[in-house]
């Protein structure tokens, strides 16, 4: 058993056809907010919510995580109250 306690939800990486766009709806739908530092280049693009949130990548783009260019997400959750939820 580890010594150590996971606090939450960092984030999660997914790979998406157009960044920008991709970016835009998580903005727009679930109110993220954008982080993009200038040293990073194109990406990746972050989009948090507190301390949670994703990390968008190019579909393409296989220099860093080349181990990692036919996962798939299937979800991810994060954890709402119900009247959150709900809106």
């Amino acid at each position: 058993m580890p010594n150590f306690k996971i606090n939450g939800l960092d984030h999660v990486a997914i790979r998406v056809n157009d960044l920008d766009v991709a970016a835009q709806w998580y903005e727009k739908t679930l109110g993220l907010k954008k982080y993009r530092l200038e040293k990073w280049g194109d990406f990746p693009i972050f989009l948090l919510s507190g301390k949670s949130g994703i990390a968008l990548f190019p579909t393409e783009q296989t220099q860093q995580y080349d181990f990692a260019k036919n996962i798939i997400v299937d979800h991810f959750a994060f954890n709402l109250t119900k009247d959150n939820f709900e809106k």
